[in-house]
């Protein structure tokens, strides 16, 4: 019995010195704990800054977007504006086309119709009221005329401004 003691105390003492010599170096360890302590103070001592940048950045991101909101609904509201502009000019441009064709096919029909009367002869009628007659409607066609060339002047001058 006595050599079975003597051999686990030998195998206890083997045990117990090499569990020893794997034992970790604790000076290492130590010198890790004081870096990573050193680094935390770092961390700890710039953190107020990092926060303060970071929230400038966020306070300039914010003002960025409200600029950026005001000049997207001003350039949408000059749109419409501008369209609204262009469709007006091309409403009276058309109204006033058409009222220049309005009073020329007037001045067409009157011409004809002075034409036609002059053609008919009225053997009724006697010289001097014939010659009344013709008289009013060669005044009528001269008043006519200068409207049309009024018109056909204030058509080419429309011709010239539109692009």
């Amino acid at each position: 019995m006595l050599g079975i003691v003597k051999r686990v105390v030998v195998v206890s003492l083997v045990l117990l010195a090499s569990g020893c010599a794997s034992l970790p170096d604790v000076n290492r360890i130590q010198g890790n704990m004081d870096k990573m302590v050193h680094y935390m103070g770092v961390m700890s001592t710039t953190m107020p800054a990092m926060v303060y940048n970071t929230s400038r950045m966020a306070d300039t991101a914010e003002r960025m977007q409200r600029k950026s909101d005001g000049m997207l609904a001003d350039l949408q509201k000059k749109g419409g504006t501008a369209e609204k502009a262009i469709q007006n000019y091309s409403q009276a441009f058309l109204d006033n086309d058409r009222a220049v064709i309005k009073g020329l096919q007037g001045i067409k029909e009157e011409l004809s119709e002075v034409r036609q009367s002059l053609k008919r002869p009225d053997t009724t009628q006697d010289a001097r009221e014939q010659a009344r007659a013709a008289a009013a409607l060669q005044a009528k066609m001269n008043a006519l005329e200068a409207k049309l060339s009024a018109l056909s002047d204030k058509v080419d001058k429309l011709d010239r401004k539109s692009p």
